[in-house]
């Protein structure tokens, strides 16, 4: 059975923001807001990376290229070290249309009958095998 493999991740900017206000306390650093923490990576992705960061949605897809550079602007913005941390706080998702479907079973080819006919006396003899 052939495995399903990595094509993106996600994240929600709830959890990477929570993230980054995380490790910014393990360095004795002050925790920022998250509607500050939006702007300033809003504002940083869209000169790195135009359209491909959207922090308004719902969750992020991303790619590993994707994933390492936003590492590396969180980094920059937030005074952070991270590297190769964020992508374990990120869900993987295998793209469903390049996965591989299992293959349908076909259908025994159905038996044909024959109509019956007759009364109670042809159904008995049939029964039995005395046709």
């Amino acid at each position: 059975m052939a495995e399903a493999t990595v094509d993106y991740w996600t994240i929600t900017p709830t959890v990477l923001f929570d993230f980054i206000n995380e490790n910014r306390r393990q360095l004795n650093r002050s925790p920022i807001d998250h509607g500050t923490m939006s702007t300033r990576l809003t504002l940083k992705c869209n000169i790195v990376a135009p359209g491909v960061f959207d922090f308004s949605a719902p969750q992020l897809k991303l790619n590993a290229e994707q994933i390492q550079a936003l590492e590396g602007i969180v980094n920059d913005q937030f005074d952070l070290y991270l590297e190769k941390v964020l992508i374990r706080r990120c869900t993987a998702q295998a793209d469903a249309s390049k996965q591989s479907t299992p293959k349908a079973q076909t259908p025994a080819p159905a038996r044909l009958e024959e109509p019956q006919s007759g009364g109670i006396g042809a159904k008995i003899k049939r029964l039995f095998g005395m046709n």
